[in-house]
């Protein structure tokens, strides 16, 4: 292949995105296979800094997450991906104690890398 040539090397639709086209295409999608949400909670104190892991069971692989305050009043800082779970972190600004959920979703059937 010669420097600058692009001939045959752009996809022109999902079907052609892998060499002979048999990658995804929108006529026989292919899918990740069965999904499994675990989730995790904790308390938070008043005006207090916390995390909290959801994790995924063995025999699956966790490929994405998130977390969720219980109230306006906690901010979510952080949510990142932790071993074969999701961390989510929060600051809460509350002067009551609330809840922080965790969200991981589980690919079954996949190993963790």
């Amino acid at each position: 292949m010669l420097l600058g040539q692009t001939e045959g090397l752009a996809p022109r639709g999902l079907d052609r995105f892998t060499p002979g086209g048999r990658g995804i295409s929108p006529g026989g999608r292919r899918g990740l296979g069965p999904l499994l949400q675990v989730t995790n909670s904790i308390s938070v104190a008043p005006n207090g800094n916390t995390f909290v892991t959801a994790t995924c069971p063995a025999g699956t692989t966790v490929i994405s997450g998130g977390g969720l305050p219980s109230t306006y009043a906690d901010y979510l800082v952080g949510s990142v991906r932790n071993g074969n779970g999701w961390t989510a972190y929060v600051h809460s600004t509350s002067g009551a104690t609330t809840t922080l959920t965790a969200y991981a979703y589980c690919l079954v059937g996949g190993s963790s890398n």
